[in-house]
């Protein structure tokens, strides 16, 4: 986005380009420091987990049709939740569909800079050319993509699902739409403005049936009863504790439980989840009990009196 300003901007910093870049390598420099901290998990990780292959993520690279790939929760848009991409797996990580509104604005902004009928300096073209460039970028035109070079690098390869980066565009599309419609000059203002909303809620129309929710009181409850549990049985000199119920109705939520109960007791748990986990660990995540337990724990050379 800053680079866009500052090429359309050119003549104008021209001479605080030097300050400028002195400015940007700073930056740079303290937010790398500063992620320090962040990243050094991510390192450390690499040693339980062998590293991804850049492949998971330039097969994940979004085609075209993506964008306008709908959920199958979406009311208005249902029928494009049929239209699929048939060469990438998974597919609902492509479903990435924001709507019409966004693009009409986004294709319109589009023509008025061809057009010459904004300025190039103006908010939203700069916003539009921003947004049109990354999109090209992070693109796939068949078998080709820029970005694949990217996730190439060091550290980029940890990059599995590239369709995500929709959720960093969606700031340029409201940017874009947001700039498009305070532009509309008309004496019905609030007319234009209740359209307007009531467009965006058509747009943005879901059935909240195909939805998986349960009550946040129930969580809390399960949470609960592992806490004491946890609390009750821990000699002090405890390393971890694992979540072990008879009864499993849904191994997500077992999980997810204990990960919160690890945060209120301040004890380290064996139960996780997340999208890519260790050798060996699946056993104990689909049925955590002593027999599974051991076996992770002994398939890393760990004794199971922690």
């Amino acid at each position: 986005f800053f680079f866009v300003a500052a090429i359309v901007n050119f003549k104008r910093l021209s001479g605080l380009f030097p300050k400028i870049i002195i400015q940007c390598l700073v930056t740079l420099i303290v937010g790398a420091f500063l992620l320090m901290p962040l990243a050094l998990p991510y390192l450390n990780i690499t040693r339980v987990i062998e590293i991804r292959s850049p492949l998971i993520g330039i097969r994940s690279i979004p085609v075209i049709a993506d964008y306008f790939f709908a959920s199958s929760v979406s009311i208005p848009w249902q029928f494009l939740s049929t239209f699929g991409v048939v060469d990438n797996w998974p597919w609902w990580d492509h479903q990435i569909f924001i709507g019409v509104l966004p693009w009409i604005t986004f294709s319109i902004a589009i023509y008025f800079i061809i057009t010459k009928k904004i300025s190039l300096q103006s908010p939203m073209s700069i916003c539009a050319i921003t947004l049109f460039s990354i999109l090209l970028l992070t693109t796939r035109f068949g078998d080709f993509s820029f970005i694949q070079w990217v996730l190439i690098l060091p550290g980029f390869n940890s990059i599995a699902c590239v369709p995500r980066i929709m959720n960093i565009y969606l700031v340029l599309f409201c940017f874009i739409f947001c700039l498009f419609i305070q532009n509309v000059r008309t004496k019905y203002q609030l007319g234009l403005s209740v359209v307007v909303l009531g467009l965006v809620i058509f747009d943005n129309l879901t059935n909240n049936n195909h939805f998986i929710s349960f009550p946040t009181r129930e969580t809390l409850n399960r949470v609960s009863i592992i806490t004491t549990k946890v609390r009750k049985n821990s000699t002090g000199n405890n390393r971890a504790f694992a979540y072990m119920p008879t009864h499993i109705d849904s191994p997500h939520a077992i999980q997810i439980d204990a990960m919160l109960a690890s945060q209120l007791v301040h004890l380290p748990t064996v139960n996780g989840y997340s999208s890519v986990a260790p050798d060996n660990f699946s056993a104990f995540w689909r049925d955590p009990n002593v027999e599974t337990l051991n076996y992770w724990l002994g398939s890393n050379n760990i004794s199971d009196s922690v």
